[in-house]
């Protein structure tokens, strides 16, 4: 008796996951179907810091200025030594790019001026570096260790979110974004 109550059951159970998969699957168009979750970046208005090509240290900065310009934000910090070794590299990706197809912006986080002063890392002409003093817009971008970058594209979107120093694989991944796009308004 228990044998065919169990056998029973078990025709029960298949035949309703049978049916179920294929009434499913004709009903909701969007089975299988592909999408891309966009995430607007978070805007900010911070002032800006040292030198820069673009902004005075009078200066405030909102992402919004870079509107229509795939932009590069770096978190960072002068107390962060793992930020320290990796700015020649960021400097050098920003020289080559500086003047064509993307802005890069350097949020020190955490951080004050007279450090970053007392620092050195911006006492020549660099990207664009802003005071995150309290940690606001890293909060908000939910950073909890320094370095971390976001590549966000010319409408504003994040497309890529970068964990740690910037890896020469990282700087090439970014380059063959900006292509990509120079490609697409080509044709």
């Amino acid at each position: 008796m228990r044998l065919w109550l169990s056998l029973g059951l078990l025709a029960v159970l298949t035949a309703g996951f049978v049916v179920f998969n294929r009434y499913s699957k004709d009903v909701d168009p969007l089975v299988g179907a592909q999408y891309e979750r966009r995430e607007l970046a978070k805007d900010f208005n911070l002032p800006v810091l040292g030198k820069s090509q673009f902004f005075t240290s009078e200066d405030t900065l909102s992402l919004a200025q870079f509107r229509n310009t795939p932009t590069l934000i770096h978190f960072w910090a002068s107390w962060c030594m793992v930020c320290r070794e990796e700015k020649p590299s960021l400097d050098e990706f920003w020289r080559k790019h500086k003047d064509s197809d993307i802005r890069v912006v350097g949020i020190a986080s955490f951080d004050t001026k007279q450090a970053m002063d007392e620092s050195q890392l911006i006492r020549e002409s660099t990207f664009t570096v802003i005071l995150d003093q309290e940690g606001d817009v890293a909060s908000s971008y939910k950073v909890s260790a320094l370095p971390v970058s976001f590549l966000v594209d010319s409408e504003g979107y994040i497309v890529e979110k970068f964990l740690g120093p910037l890896q020469p694989y990282d700087y090439t991944a970014i380059e063959n974004y900006l292509e990509s796009i120079k490609s697409r308004k080509s044709h």
